[in-house]
């Protein structure tokens, strides 16, 4: 019976990483393109109006707080 449990149960648990695995990577590319972008407004700051340069921190700081529960939520389910 455990010899059965265990043929059974590989395949599951491989394809449980792969999917986690896979998850995370696009997870951690949302990340660092989102970091990207940021700064290439950032090196475009001149050129951008006052009021949205005020903008910009709280913005960026929403969406990586969005971009690290996702990131968290993933991992815990």
């Amino acid at each position: 019976m455990p010899a059965l449990l265990t043929w059974l149960a590989a395949p599951l648990l491989a394809t449980f990483l792969a999917v986690l695995i896979a998850v995370l990577l696009a997870t951690l590319a949302t990340l660092l393109f989102a970091l990207a972008s940021a700064l290439i407004l950032v090196a475009r700051l001149p050129a951008l109006p006052t009021p949205l340069i005020a903008l910009l921190p709280p913005l960026l700081a929403a969406l990586l707080r969005l971009l690290l529960t996702r990131l968290l939520l993933l991992a815990l389910s």
